[in-house]
C-alpha cells in the first residue's frame, strides 16, 4: 500500500487535479476510513464497532478534496459532495470552513445542514454583511447548552437591538435551561479521595479535557480551558443594553422560574428597572391605573424575600422620588441586621477576570452597609411627618424618646415649623388715628384706651362737657364693622392647612407634656423658631403645665408647712427635754434664771453650754472609773459605735445632712449648673441649698443691707429714711447690682397731688 501524502504529492506536482480529485473522493469513503484508521494504527487496541462507524476522514484531506473543486470550479461536483450522496465519512466542520473560505458561502450553509454544524450555520448568518439573524435564530435551539451562550456573547448585544422579542425568548429559555454537567473526575464524597484534594483535582481536570478537546474547528471557541464551567443568570443582562423593557421582562421570568434566578443583581436590576418605569409614567402623566399597577409591582418586590441590595433600592426609591418605598425600606428593611448573601454560582466574567488579574482575585466583598439606629429613627420622623402621619411620629419619639431625645427636638421643630404665615392680616381697631392700619401695637392701644377713658369719665365729667358738641367733636370714632368671612377658594384652603398643622403642633405638645420628653423652656425657644406659630397653638400646652407647675407648687407649700409646724412641735419638744435635763441637776438652782427666760436662740445657746458641761463631766467620771476597774478608756471609734446603737433614724439622718453641710464645695461647678438653660437654675438651686452655698440663716447687718434696699425678700429692718431692708443669702451679694441714683429730688406719694423739690 502506499501512504497517501505520495499519492497526492505526484497528483500535485504533475497539475492533475482532476485524478486528484477522483482520488480524494475515494478517500473519504466509510470503507477506506476504516482501512486507513488500521494502517495508521496498527498496534492500537481493538475497538468497538459504533465507533469505528463514526469516524471521520482525516480533516486536511476534505479541505484539500474541496480546494480542488474549486480550482477545477466544478459546481456540480461540490452540490454532490454538499448533499452527501456517496454517504462520504465527512467531517462538517471542516467542510464548512473549507467552503466559507473558498467562497462558497452558499455551499457552505447547505453543508453545515446538512452535516447538522449548527453552530457553524448560525456563524455564517450572522457574521456576513448583510447578516441574518432571522436564519441564525431558526437553528439557535438546536445547538448545546455552552454554544449557544457563547454565541450570544458574541452577538447578543446586537441581536436583543434588533430582534427583541425572539432573542429575548430565547435567552429567557437558555438562562433557565438546566445547569452544565462538568465530570470533576473526582468528588469528595467518593471512596479513597486523595490527600491533596484540589491539586488531584485540577490535574484529572486538565486531563479530561486534554482528552475531549476537539480536533476540528470550532465556530465558538472558548475563551480558556475553564469556559466549560457553564454560566449564570448575572451574565445575561448587558446583552439588554439598548432595550431595558425586555431587560425586565426577563428579570421578571429568571427570578420567578426557580432559585438560580434569584441572585442579587437580578433583584437589584428588577427593582432598578421598575422603579424608573413608574418615574416615566408619572413624568408624563400616565394614567393613574397604570401608576397604581406599577407601585403595586414595586411593593410586591419590595416585600417579598428577594436578595436585592437594600442600599442600592434606598438610593433608587430616594432619587426617583417614590414616597412608599422609602418608607416600607426604613420601617422594616433597615430595622433588622442585614441578611448575609453569597453567589450560588460566580457569574462567567467574573470568573474570566479572575483568571487574567490577580489584583481582581485578591479583591475582598464590600461589607453590607448600615444606618445607624438614631439616624434611622430622625428619618422616620421626617417621613411620617411629610405624609402627615403624626400618630406614627408619635410611636416613634415615645419608644425611642427616651434614649434619644433628639426625636423630640426633630418632631417639635418640623411641626412648627410647617406652619405657613396668616393668610388674613388681622385688624384692630385702636380708637384714635388711622382704623386702617394693619400693624398692631400693643402700647398704642393700651394709651389711647387710657386716653378715651380719662377724657370721657374725668375731664368732661368734671367741666359738665359729656354731652358738648366739642366732646363729640373729639370723641373716638366707632369701631368699623368686622370683615366679611373670606369665599376665595384658596384663602379658604391655605386657612384650613394653617388649622391642621397648629392642629398637628397641639398634638406634639401634648405628647411631649405627657411623656415629659423635653423641659417646657426648651419646648417653648424651639416653637419659637418660627415666627408664623400662633399663641392659640401654644396656649393648651402652656395652660397644662403652668397648672401642673402650680399644683405642684401648691402641695409644695402645704408639705412646707407641715414640716414647719413639724419642726416647731420638735422645737418645743426638744427644748422641753433640755430644760427637764437642766431641771434634773443637783444645782439646779444656780441655773433658775435661765429656765425662767423665754424660749429663744439665746436661752437655747445656754442650755446648750449647761447640757455640754454636764455630758463633760459624766463622761472624766467614765473614764475615771473605768480606770479605776482596770478598763482601758474608750477611743474615739468605740464611743461612735456606742452612741451609733443608741441614735435613732432621725438622729442619723440629720447627721448625714449635717455631714454633708461640712463638704467642701466645688463654686465653678455651681455656677455652671447655675447657667443651665434647660433648667434656668432652679435645679441647682434645689440641689445646693442644703450644701451651704446658699444660705438664709447669715447673721444680718443692717449696714450691709442698705446697699440692697430694692430686693424683694423678708422684711427685717428700716433704714433713716423709711426703706425696708432685706436678708440676702452672703453668696448672692456680690452678684446684686446696686441701684444707680436717678436724682437727689424726693417724691412724697402721700399728697393728694404730686410735686417735686429739687435739693440744692
Amino acid at each position: 500500500t502506499v501512504p497517501p501524502s505520495y499519492v497526492i504529492q505526484k497528483f500535485l506536482n504533475a497539475r492533475r487535479f482532476e485524478e486528484l480529485a477522483a482520488y480524494l473522493l475515494k478517500a473519504h469513503g466509510k470503507d477506506e476510513t476504516k482501512r486507513q484508521f488500521v494502517l495508521d494504527d496498527p498496534y492500537g487496541f481493538p475497538r468497538p464497532l459504533e465507533e469505528l462507524d463514526e469516524l471521520k476522514t482525516r480533516p486536511e484531506l476534505t479541505t484539500l478534496l474541496i480546494n480542488c473543486y474549486a480550482k477545477l470550479k466544478d459546481v456540480a461536483a461540490l452540490d454532490r459532495f454538499v448533499r452527501n450522496e456517496d454517504d462520504l465519512a465527512v467531517d462538517g466542520a471542516t467542510a464548512v470552513v473549507a467552503l466559507r473560505d473558498a467562497g462558497y458561502y452558499g455551499h457552505a450553509e447547505k453543508a453545515a445542514v446538512a452535516f447538522e454544524e449548527f453552530e457553524w450555520r448560525c456563524v455564517l448568518a450572522l457574521e456576513r454583511d448583510p447578516w441574518r439573524p432571522e436564519e441564525a435564530l431558526e437553528f439557535f435551539d438546536r445547538m448545546d447548552v455552552l454554544s449557544r451562550f457563547r454565541c450570544v456573547r458574541r452577538f447578543g448585544i446586537r441581536l436583543v437591538k434588533d430582534f427583541p422579542d425572539r432573542t429575548t425568548e430565547l435567552l429567557m429559555r437558555l438562562a433557565t435551561a438546566p445547569d452544565v454537567e462538568v465530570d470533576d473526575c473526582v468528588r469528595p464524597e467518593d471512596e479513597n479521595t486523595p490527600v491533596c484534594y484540589e491539586e488531584e483535582l485540577q490535574l484529572r481536570k486538565e486531563e479530561l479535557r486534554q482528552r475531549n478537546r476537539p480536533t476540528t474547528p470550532q465556530a465558538f471557541p472558548p475563551d480558556s480551558d475553564s469556559d466549560d464551567e457553564g454560566f449564570t443568570c448575572d451574565d445575561f443582562p448587558h446583552f439588554f443594553v439598548h432595550r431595558p423593557g425586555h431587560l425586565r421582562l426577563f428579570c421578571d421570568y429568571v427570578m420567578n422560574f426557580d432559585e438560580r434566578g434569584r441572585t442579587r443583581n437580578i433583584c437589584t436590576t428588577l427593582c432598578e428597572l421598575l422603579i424608573d418605569e413608574w418615574r416615566s409614567l408619572k413624568d408624563n402623566d400616565g394614567s393613574e391605573e397604570l401608576l397604581e399597577q406599577k407601585s403595586e409591582d414595586i411593593m410586591a418586590l419590595l416585600r417579598s424575600d428577594a436578595p436585592y441590595d437594600r442600599m442600592v433600592a434606598l438610593v433608587l426609591v430616594e432619587t426617583r422620588e417614590f414616597p412608599p418605598g422609602t418608607l416600607y425600606l426604613y420601617e422594616t428593611k433597615f430595622a433588622q441586621e442585614p441578611v448575609p448573601y453569597q453567589d450560588r454560582k460566580e457569574p462567567w466574567w467574573t470568573r474570566r477576570q479572575k483568571r487574567r488579574s490577580q489584583k481582581f482575585r485578591d479583591a475582598v466583598r464590600p461589607e453590607e452597609r448600615i444606618i445607624p439606629h438614631g439616624l434611622r429613627n430622625g428619618i422616620l420622623v421626617q417621613e411620617y411627618h411629610k405624609r402627615g402621619r403624626i400618630g406614627d411620629m408619635l410611636r416613634i419619639c415615645r419608644a425611642e424618646g427616651r434614649s434619644d431625645p433628639l426625636l423630640w427636638i426633630l418632631a417639635c421643630q418640623t411641626t412648627a415649623g410647617a406652619i405657613p404665615p396668616e393668610v388674613l392680616k388681622r385688624k384692630r381697631y385702636f380708637g384714635l388715628g388711622d382704623d386702617k392700619a394693619e400693624v398692631w401695637d400693643p402700647e398704642a392701644a393700651r394709651e389711647a384706651d387710657e386716653h378715651t377713658a380719662r377724657c370721657a369719665n374725668e375731664g368732661y365729667a368734671a367741666e359738665g362737657f359729656v354731652d358738648s358738641d366739642y366732646a363729640k367733636m373729639y370723641a373716638p370714632k366707632p369701631p368699623p364693622p368686622p370683615p366679611p368671612p373670606p369665599t376665595d377658594p384658596e384663602i379658604l384652603r391655605k386657612l384650613d392647612e394653617r388649622e391642621d398643622r397648629c392642629s398637628d403642633l397641639k398634638e406634639v405638645l401634648k405628647a411631649l407634656d405627657e411623656e415629659k420628653g423635653l423641659h417646657p423652656r426648651r419646648v417653648v425657644e424651639l416653637v419659637c423658631q418660627n415666627e408664623n406659630v400662633p399663641l392659640g397653638a401654644m396656649l393648651p400646652y402652656l395652660k397644662t403645665v403652668l397648672g401642673r407647675w402650680h399644683a405642684e407648687t401648691e402641695a409644695e407649700n402645704k408639705e412646707s408647712r407641715r414640716l414647719e409646724k413639724e419642726c416647731a412641735a420638735m422645737r418645743k419638744e426638744l427644748h422641753d427635754s433640755k430644760c427637764a435635763e437642766v431641771a434634773a441637776l443637783p444645782n439646779v438652782n444656780e441655773y433658775a434664771d435661765v429656765l425662767q427666760m423665754e424660749p429663744g436662740p439665746e436661752k437655747t445657746a445656754l442650755l446648750d453650754e449647761i447640757l455640754e458641761e454636764k455630758y463633760r463631766i459624766d463622761e472624766e467620771a467614765a473614764d475615771r472609773w473605768r480606770e479605776e476597774e482596770g478598763l482601758p478608756p474608750l477611743s474615739k471609734e468605740d464611743r461612735e459605735a456606742l452612741l451609733d446603737k443608741i441614735m435613732s433614724e432621725d438622729d442619723r439622718k440629720w447627721m448625714e445632712i449635717h455631714k454633708k453641710r461640712q463638704e467642701p464645695v466645688d463654686h465653678e461647678q455651681f455656677f455652671r449648673e447655675l447657667e443651665d438653660p434647660d433648667t434656668g437654675g432652679f435645679d441647682c438651686v434645689a440641689r445646693w441649698i442644703g450644701k451651704g452655698v446658699i444660705s438664709d440663716d447669715a447673721p444680718i447687718d443692717v449696714d450691709a443691707l442698705k446697699k440692697y434696699p430694692y430686693i424683694v425678700g423678708e422684711e427685717v429692718a428700716k433704714d433713716e429714711e423709711g426703706r425696708y431692708l432685706i436678708n440676702v443669702a452672703p453668696a448672692l451679694r456680690p452678684y446684686v447690682q446696686e441701684p444707680e441714683v436717678v436724682g437727689r429730688g424726693t417724691v412724697e406719694l402721700d399728697d393728694p397731688g404730686v410735686a417735686e423739690s429739687k435739693g440744692d
